[in-house]
């Protein structure tokens, strides 16, 4: 998968946009948003977003369901990840989640006319 600091740089998004979309669907799912609020730059999101996404997989596995089904990635591609190899797996899932809020953002605003 794409390296995700370039993935979010090339899209050109505006970094607040995808921030308060990530926090929001963090409110929705009913998981404590504060984590993600210090935020600067792409970089630190994706590192943040990579502990989020190991903590919840490894001790809140209702929160990380509920804030997946939220962000609504296509569940064939969220089966076709190894999940034999966790690093990995924290990492491409955090590349879906981010497409994901892109695509959100994107649609959005070519609907907001």
């Amino acid at each position: 998968m794409e390296n995700l600091q370039g993935l979010i740089l090339k899209k050109e998004f505006d970094f607040k946009d995808l921030k308060q979309q990530l926090i929001k669907d963090l409110i929705l799912s009913g998981i404590d948003s504060q984590y993600f609020e210090d935020i600067n730059d792409a970089q630190m999101l994706i590192e943040k977003l990579q502990t989020f996404v190991s903590d919840l997989l490894s001790y809140h596995t209702a929160d990380f369901d509920r804030f997946m089904y939220r962000v609504d990635i296509n569940e064939n591609k969220l089966s076709g990840l190894n999940h034999t190899n966790m690093s990995e797996l924290i990492q491409n899932l955090c590349y879906l989640i981010l497409i994901r809020e892109m695509q959100k953002i994107t649609f959005r605003k070519q609907f907001k006319a």
